[in-house]
């Protein structure tokens, strides 16, 4: 406290010194009144005496004082074991912060809990929980003793709750829940409703629908016992990346405090490690859960060794596609790879030793945009509109500006060696008998009556067909061999082999097929009244080579239905072919 100051005064007064227990201030406890003062005063700090001030700010003074201990002694664990240590008072301290949040209606957080605040959106903490205890079981004798965690797995959104607008006039008003019900009906004109407990599932096979009960679903059930059991070890050579499948990973480490179980575990991972094997394993991380086929590879760091389970996927899992062959696609020049390596490396993801787009420091935008906009409505409740992306948000998933700018040069390099070239679209073949306005019918009305023209329109598009094409193969075959001597014979015959290779690859599903076999059949006629079987043998060995036990192995299938086999030398002459070749 000071002087008293009269208002009504004019005259000059000096500015009071502020006093602590009746002793003059520091100049360093006067920055700190003047920092509190300020600090109440940007908060609407009104009410606040230099009285209540002072006392806060004798905290602030760096003083060379004495420490001076509250508590000298040992701490004791059980019976032997005694730490002696000292205890210092920083309860005046913790009151004066504790002071300041009070008067600023505040909240005291730590530092790491502020930096991702002011940052982005931070993610909900997981507990480290176990999703599977239990030993690693190999053969009937070896058993290691193990814990897994989750280690990678989706982070779903938070979930909405449906709330009633007029609810308030509602029993549930303080929690605005909706209470939904649902109710069954038949489909008739009275709409009668069916109680719950006369409704049963059903699954439809065919046309059919079987019920099933809720006892028969039971049943149905697949009853798993819990465990790991090692099934057999592969290379890793063996695992392609298209068969990781389903969502996450587990992460398996030995048993905490098994001594025994850690030096098993180990050996494991380092000898899968070294001979570059996984183990597949069947895993089923509680009782009854669906079991899953996976693989356990090791995972070695300087300070824990660990194996990684991923699932891979069963045979209903796998989806079967067909794209069309790139085996008549020109190969790229030795320039055009070199390009293309430079384009790659000048947009690497290392800079400065340090990953971009690292998993484990990128943040889902979906969940961090869903975030800014709930904030927002919770401050701002009047506010009808939704704000705009924040910039980290929209950034974290393009392309930095920098990478960008150093893969123009390897871009234009690229360009002149995959030139783009515009595709004219084919004209349409344009049907002579509609120019004019005149169409087909009318043309078959009062032209095409006698025979003799349609002699001469087929005459006329038999001297047109060149070569034999997909659409219709056999036909431009029988056309074309007409009057054939041996040489042009051959040579149409490697026409519809390409053809019928073509109508088999570059099929959708089973789409050609029929086309492909009724042409295979008529050249393989063709060829034994012409004694000629190279051609007809050679398709055979090439539809075996791209269709037998792969993706068109259904063709195949068909080839062998229709009994459609190599020429034998007793069908042709030229046929070097036993007929033990035919039937192997």
């Amino acid at each position: 406290s000071g002087p008293e100051i009269d208002d009504d005064d004019d005259s000059e007064v000096q500015s009071p010194t502020p006093m602590l227990n009746n002793k003059p201030l520091g100049s360093q406890q006067v920055k700190g009144i003047n920092c509190i003062r300020h600090i109440l005063e940007s908060v609407d700090g009104e009410g606040m005496s230099i009285s209540e001030v002072l006392p806060m700010v004798s905290f602030f003074e760096k003083r060379s004082k004495k420490q001076v201990t509250a508590f000298r002694g040992p701490i004791e664990i059980g019976a032997s074991l005694k730490i002696n240590c000292y205890a210092f008072v920083k309860v005046k301290g913790i009151n004066c912060i504790r002071h300041i949040l009070e008067s600023v209606d505040g909240e005291g957080m730590s530092i790491s809990e502020v930096l991702p605040m002011v940052s982005f959106f931070e993610k909900r903490s997981k507990k480290q929980v176990t999703a599977f205890r239990g030993p690693i079981e190999i053969g009937a004798s070896l058993k290691i003793n193990c814990y897994a965690f989750v280690k990678t797995s989706e982070e779903k959104p938070f979930s909405w709750k449906k709330l009633s607008a007029v609810a308030e006039s509602e029993l549930n008003c303080h929690t605005m829940e909706v209470d939904m019900r649902r109710s069954y009906h038949r489909i008739d004109e009275d709409q009668t409703q069916v109680e719950k407990d006369n409704i049963a599932h059903a699954y439809r096979y065919g046309k059919m629908l079987v019920p099933m009960s809720a006892e028969d679903q039971k049943a149905m059930k697949l009853n798993s016992e819990k465990g790991c059991l090692v099934l057999g070890f592969t290379s890793r050579n063996n695992i392609d990346r298209w068969m990781f499948s389903q969502n996450g990973c587990h992460i398996f480490v030995a048993q905490p405090d098994d001594e025994y179980a850690a030096v098993a575990f180990s050996a494991l991972c380092r000898a899968l490690d070294e001979k570059n094997m996984v183990a597949i394993v069947r895993y089923v991380s509680r009782s009854n859960n669906d079991p899953k086929i996976g693989f356990l590879t090791p995972n070695i760091k300087s300070s824990y060794e660990s194996l990684l389970f991923i699932a891979l996927p069963f045979k209903e899992d796998i989806r079967h596609y067909q794209f069309a062959s790139f085996k008549n696609v020109k190969e790229p020049s030795e320039e055009a790879i070199a390009a293309m390596d430079s384009f790659i490396d000048s947009m690497t993801l290392i800079k400065n030793d340090t990953e971009l787009f690292n998993p484990k420091d990128l943040v889902n935008p979906y969940m961090q945009r869903q975030f800014q906009c709930i904030q927002h409505r919770a401050l701002n409740p009047d506010d009808t509109t939704i704000p705009e992306v924040e910039e980290y948000i929209a950034s974290s998933l393009r392309v930095i500006p920098e990478m960008l700018a150093n893969a123009q040069e390897q871009a234009s390099i690229i360009k002149k060696n995959f030139p783009l070239q515009e595709l004219k679209q084919k004209e349409k073949n344009v049907n002579m008998f509609q120019q004019g306005g005149i169409n087909d019918t009318e043309y078959n009305d009062n032209n095409m009556g006698d025979n003799k023209s349609r002699d001469f329109l087929s005459s006329l598009t038999k001297s047109c067909l060149k070569e034999v094409g997909t659409a219709d193969p056999v036909n431009d075959f029988l056309t074309l061999i007409e009057n054939a001597d041996n040489d042009k014979f051959v040579e149409v015959c490697e026409q519809m082999r390409k053809s019928i290779l073509k109508l088999v690859l570059n099929s959708f599903l089973s789409q050609y097929f029929i086309k492909a076999i009724q042409a295979t059949k008529t050249l393989r006629e063709q060829s034994i009244a012409k004694r000629v079987s190279k051609v007809y043998n050679a398709l055979l060995y090439d539809l075996k080579e791209e269709t037998c036990g792969k993706l068109k192995d259904e063709f195949w299938q068909l080839l062998i239905k229709e009994n459609l086999s190599l020429i034998s030398g007793n069908e042709a002459k030229d046929s070097t072919i036993t007929e033990d070749q035919v039937h192997s």
